[in-house]
């Protein structure tokens, strides 16, 4: 669900959402709501397919004939152009309010991690990576380079938990605003199509080193081990 649209952007939040007399806690709700409204604007780019009327031989049809071969071919074209597509471009604010980086909304952000990893708790490494892989397959072809997950899994337990996912978004989040490098004082509660690019290539294997101490460096910062533990401690957090 796309909430505003302005200057070919899509603007996209969690005042509202499907967890509005769900979820108890505010910030909670608001993260897996922006999530949930996310997911809906990726699925507003599928094209229905439409049957185009078979248009060989116009030249010998008679008059009606092609007349009426014209008027589907025009209502085919009407049809096709009703189907906006919505901006490439969008912000997506999964915090209640602009944080200052030093005091996140611990809350909304591991509700943004459970609701992405398909309200999970936690998840394969080799799952995440094989997901990476695929999305690089598809946007660059079969020659895309190899994708790793580990550097997400800090504990090296072959389990990525909501607290290590947790540090992608925030740093997504930082390169949202800065897509050359990563400075956490860039981190304010809003993703963009830059930022998400941007974090593709600490997804790469050939870059897994700086990934992994980004990512420590991250978790250690926000104390998100004993956040995950407060945020499931409610479990109405993942309800």
């Amino acid at each position: 669900m796309i909430q505003n649209i302005a200057q070919n952007y899509a603007y996209i939040g969690g005042e509202k959402g499907v967890y509005d007399s769900k979820i108890q806690n505010p910030s909670t709700r608001y993260g897996r709501n922006s999530v949930d409204n996310y997911k809906k604007y990726l699925t507003s780019f599928c094209i229905s397919p439409i049957e185009l009327p078979d248009v060989k031989g116009l030249s010998k049809m008679d008059n009606d004939t092609f007349n009426k071969a014209m008027d589907k071919l025009d209502e085919s074209v009407k049809q096709m152009n009703a189907q906006n597509m919505p901006p490439v471009n969008f912000e997506h604010k999964y915090m209640p309010y602009n944080p200052n980086f030093q005091f996140i909304d611990k809350d909304a952000l591991l509700g943004t991690a459970y609701e992405e990893m398909g309200k999970r708790t936690s998840m394969s490494t080799a799952e995440l990576t094989q997901n990476m892989q695929t999305t690089a397959n598809i946007v660059i072809g079969q020659n895309a380079p190899r994708m790793n997950a580990e550097s997400l899994d800090l504990n090296n337990d072959g389990l990525i938990d909501l607290g290590e996912y947790s540090t992608s978004i925030l740093l997504e989040d930082a390169l949202s605003t800065n897509d050359n490098y990563f400075d956490i004082r860039n981190i304010n509660g809003t993703l963009t199509n830059k930022g998400e690019n941007a974090l593709f290539k600490y997804g790469l294997n050939s870059n897994y080193p700086i990934a992994k101490a980004t990512y420590h460096q991250i978790y250690n910062a926000y104390g998100l081990n004993y956040a995950q533990q407060n945020f499931l401690h409610n479990l109405n957090n993942i309800a």
